[in-house]
């Protein structure tokens, strides 16, 4: 099915079968339409002729009338009745006021029905006969009137069934619009991307052209008007036929509405529009609320006054009761506005982390006075929060700089000893390992507290920063120098890429290099092998930015802001070595230096981002 809806020869032959019904319908519609009026249904075909035929008659008798006025005698009358009287089926009998009859031609043959009509005296018969051997207008008339009645419901027959067949051939041009190949989505020919309303428009031209010329030929007689309809209505059933189907393909790529000028241009002033009301919004919002009320407020009078103008026949108290209200309303609300915009100033204030500010509810009355109270009493509420938030971050700082500085004097004490047992000669190998065990262990832990403590350092800000002049290039060279060997024993190789001219920042460069150096100690540990980890260094809109990109060799299910957290490690199995402080120390670290670090993390790429000022 999908092949025959695409194949080309189908659709034409879909198109002209088409037309061809529309043909049948209308001629057998037509021809039943005739055929009720003259109640074929009803009557026999002897009665239906009968009357046909009769009809027919009385206008030769008024055709035989005329002939007689117009002759010069009746002898002359004689000579023009025997040439028009020449094969046909009738008689013609012309009888004057005596009732001697004039002229006649009937010859006894069996007269089928007759006319007769009376014109200054004279009577004139017009006889049908029975039997018609010659081919003349009644033969034909009666001939058609049999093969009607014979066939009027063969011609609701064709009526319907051309109808359901041409439903059936335009549903499936309907389908088949847009469609040129079996497995391909619905395509737009030259008609289809036109917008509709044009061809709206050049159809209505079309039609209109066509009802100027038919107001010109519907005049004409014979086979002209005939011609004329014919072509018209072909044509016009091919705009239509035309119209239908480029409807069918928008509707099905859902541009029957998006592909006219209507919407095109009402999308384009509607955008115009909503910038239009989004410009004047963010400018009314922006002003005080003290003016935007007034503005309210000279609207009002406005209007209070333009009802005056045009209530002046009112009476005199009617007048003065409307000013004062008018009066009063406007007092009321500018106190409204004065009260709000004190409300909404304090607000700001809180919202801002002034919280020992307190709005002035002097003058404040109702709801207004409560409102303003219940914000004081956030406002304060909001203080003791943030104090007790304050005062626990400082004694967890505090408690873990006591902390680790009272663990490094008995872990410096078990290192030492730990060194003096390695240079014993101890024979026992089991005795060897526990040694290099706790060796091993202390130095880490060792680590651990210096990084706790830098920790607690950098994130109060209890550190001396020097700033000066830091050739990023250069600093980021060194320490990829001495990250090497760790680099190489990772199965990492760094890229290194710079701009040609220095990029020079204001930073202190024993902490910037901190912040490198934690920085690559988490590529060594964390990025798969056999990768490369590239680290770029480049300035944009005054900026520098400093960019480590690795793959990562664990998966990375925890947030980009969740990593900065201290005690967080990428590696959820806690294999490998660290204190998940790292990123921590570095983020802290660049925040004192006034710099800003980002992490991104995407599938299994991670990258950090370092901003300063150039």
């Amino acid at each position: 099915m999908k092949r025959l809806l695409c194949s080309l020869p189908a659709k034409i032959a879909a198109i002209i079968l088409s037309y061809i019904m529309v043909l049948v319908i209308v001629a057998s519609s037509a021809a039943v339409m005739v055929m009720g009026y003259l109640d074929f249904y009803t009557r026999s075909s002897y009665l239906v002729e009968k009357e046909i035929l009769t009809e027919m008659a009385v206008r030769e008798c008024y055709k035989l009338s005329g002939q007689f006025q117009r002759a010069a005698d009746v002898q002359a009358f004689r000579e023009d009745v025997g040439n028009m009287a020449w094969e046909v089926n009738y008689a013609y009998t012309v009888i004057d006021e005596t009732g001697d009859v004039l002229y006649t031609n009937y010859d006894d043959n069996t007269v089928l029905t007759s006319s007769t009509i009376i014109e200054n005296g004279y009577k004139f018969i017009v006889q049908v006969y029975d039997e018609m051997p010659c081919n003349d207008q009644f033969a034909t008339v009666r001939s058609l009137i049999k093969t009607g009645h014979d066939l009027r419901y063969a011609f609701i027959f064709f009526a319907v069934s051309g109808l359901v067949a041409f439903i059936a051939l335009i549903c499936f041009l309907c389908c088949a619009a847009g469609r040129k190949f079996a497995y391909s989505s619905i395509q737009l020919n030259f008609l289809d991307r036109i917008p509709l309303d044009i061809c709206l428009a050049v159809a209505a031209v079309i039609v209109g052209i066509f009802l100027i010329i038919f107001d010109t030929v519907q005049y004409f007689e014979g086979p002209e008007i005939v011609i004329f309809l014919f072509v018209a209505c072909t044509v016009l059933y091919f705009v239509a036929l035309a119209l239908l189907l480029t409807s069918a393909t928008r509707i099905k790529t859902f541009t029957f509405w998006k592909n006219t000028l209507v919407y095109k241009v009402s999308s384009v002033l509607f955008k115009w529009f909503i910038a239009a009301a989004k410009f004047v919004f963010f400018h009314l919002k922006r002003l005080p609320l003290i003016i935007k009320t007034l503005g309210i407020l000279a609207i009002i009078i406005f209007w209070g006054g333009v009802n005056l103008i045009f209530n002046l026949y009112q009476t005199e108290w009617l007048v003065m009761g409307s000013v004062f209200l008018t009066f009063w309303v406007s007092v009321l609300v500018i106190y409204i506005a004065i009260t709000l915009q004190r409300i909404k100033s304090g607000g700001e204030k809180i919202v801002a982390g002034e919280f020992d500010r307190k709005i002035d509810t002097k003058f404040m009355v109702l709801d207004f006075k409560d409102f303003a109270n219940k914000l004081n009493s956030i406002g304060e509420g909001m203080q003791v929060a943030v104090d007790e938030k304050v005062k626990s971050e400082r004694f967890k700082t505090e408690l873990i700089t006591n902390v680790s500085h009272d663990i490094k004097t008995p872990l410096t004490s078990i290192i030492n000893y730990v060194d003096l047992l390695k240079k014993e000669e101890i024979e026992n190998e089991t005795a060897k390992e526990y040694i290099e065990v706790i060796d091993r262990h202390s130095e880490r832990l060792k680590k651990l507290v210096e990084d706790l403590v830098e920790a607690s350092k950098a994130s109060t800000g209890n550190m001396t920063v020097d700033f000066a002049d830091c050739n990023v290039g250069v600093l980021l060279t060194q320490a990829i120098g001495e990250f090497d060997e760790r680099l190489k024993v990772a199965h990492i190789s760094p890229v290194l890429k710079k701009t040609e001219r220095d990029v020079i920042i204001k930073a202190d460069a024993r902490l910037l290099w901190r912040v490198f150096e934690n920085l690559l100690s988490n590529i060594c540990k964390y990025s798969l092998a056999d990768t490369r980890a590239y680290i770029e260094v480049y300035t944009s809109g005054g900026k520098a930015f400093i960019e480590f990109k690795n793959i990562s060799k664990c998966e990375l299910n925890l947030d980009s802001n969740e990593l900065t957290e201290r005690f967080v490690r990428g590696d959820s199995s806690r294999n490998t070595e660290g204190s998940g402080l790292g990123l921590s120390i570095a983020k802290s670290l660049t925040e004192l230096q006034n710099g800003q670090m980002d992490i991104t993390v995407d599938g299994d790429l991670f990258k950090v981002v370092l901003k300063f000022d150039v």
